[in-house]
């Protein structure tokens, strides 16, 4: 995380890929004592940490005077699956759970801030993640500047990318 950070506060980077996996298990952060831990916690607890991170990544790039200028695309690797916590030993609480329950389809989190932007969007409409990657190369070649582009370059996906791939379990 350290590391993370002092990439994100280096004015000479004009891009970095940060992975942090959490909120994988095993749980991290232990919301009673609000610290780190070794024991296995619950799925939100490791939740209640990627906020905390997030937040301590906006802060970071606002002490540097960058967070008006960055671009921010927080992504998952998958969605919550629901069949995964009805296999193993580890089980969710009742409130996870209901949370868990409440979407049936495969929908992997997407948040995009751009350069400058002062209200969220809500972008309705269906598309494949794996369109992210197109994104950040559009992004990098300076085609997509602002949620405007944004979301036109949503709007203008290939056909192949607006239908979200079948529900595919792993």
């Amino acid at each position: 995380k350290k590391n993370a950070m002092n990439i994100i506060k280096n004015k000479d980077m004009n891009f970095c890929f940060i992975h942090f996996s959490i909120p994988h298990l095993p749980g991290l952060h232990c919301t009673k004592t609000k610290i780190m831990s070794q024991k296995i916690g619950f799925y939100s607890e490791n939740l209640i940490l990627m906020d905390k991170t997030i937040t301590e990544i906006r802060q970071e790039l606002e002490k540097s005077n960058m967070w008006d200028e960055s671009i921010l695309i927080l992504t998952s690797d998958h969605w919550l699956r629901n069949c995964f916590w009805k296999t193993t030993h580890l089980k969710l609480t009742k409130e996870e759970e209901a949370l868990c329950n409440q979407r049936k389809e495969a929908l992997v989190p997407l948040i995009i801030k751009m350069p400058h932007q002062k209200k969220a969007i809500s972008y309705d409409k269906p598309f494949n993640a794996i369109a992210v990657h197109n994104l950040v190369l559009d992004i990098y070649n300076d085609k997509v500047s602002n949620e405007k582009d944004l979301v036109s370059w949503f709007d203008n996906l290939d056909d192949d990318l607006k239908t979200p791939c079948p529900n595919i379990t792993y």
